[in-house]
């Protein structure tokens, strides 16, 4: 099942966290945002691949941009619109468990036997575990990525996958889309040495 627009989140959830950090009254983002924000999503995610030594970066970012101005104009959880609202709590804490859970990860990584080996251009200095340190800023961008691709198939589910004929299309594309990439994934990203 996907999530749904009527799930409290995990901080509104739990005990003592229920307040939020504001810092600016209501305001509301108006209706012009989405057209820019697509098309910097769009740009995001197309430079990556056309130049990915210099762009590599914008893959973190490029999900929150395609994907947020959908989850407004349709109706569901938006971060871009509680931002706007001064609700930038969730926001902040998303940054931290991105954070903490890349430095868990890569410390996993360092010990495992089939580890990740990570190659930075430009930026293949100053290793922590066997990431180089420039290499953590991706891991907040990628959480807040996640729980905007989260609140995205909440909508998607709330609006347009209503029907069983719908939901099975969506998971059968879903399984074709990912059974591609991982073995592009294979493909181009996985290297062995014995």
């Amino acid at each position: 099942m996907f999530p749904t627009r009527s799930r409290p989140t995990w901080h509104e959830s739990s005990p003592g966290t229920g307040s939020r950090t504001s810092s600016s009254p209501f305001r509301t983002p108006g209706t012009a945002w989405p057209v820019p924000f697509l098309l910097a999503g769009w740009l995001m995610w197309l430079l990556p691949l056309l130049w990915p030594r210099y762009f590599f970066p914008l893959v973190w970012l490029a999900f929150i941009f395609l994907l947020e101005p959908f989850c407004y104009l349709w109706g569901g959880r938006s971060l871009w619109l509680e931002w706007r609202q001064g609700q930038r709590r969730e926001v902040y804490l998303l940054l931290l468990a991105g954070l903490i859970c890349g430095v868990l990860w890569e410390g996993w990584n360092f010990w495992a036997k089939a580890q990740w080996v990570y190659t930075l251009p430009f930026f293949q200095f100053g290793k922590v575990f066997a990431m180089p340190i420039l290499g953590y800023l991706g891991f907040p961008p990628f959480a807040v990525a996640c729980a905007v691709m989260w609140h995205f198939l909440g909508v998607l589910q709330a609006r347009w996958l209503t029907t069983p004929t719908a939901r099975r299309r969506w998971l059968t594309g879903q399984m074709v889309f990912w059974l591609a990439m991982f073995a592009a994934l294979d493909r181009w990203t996985v290297w062995w040495r014995p």
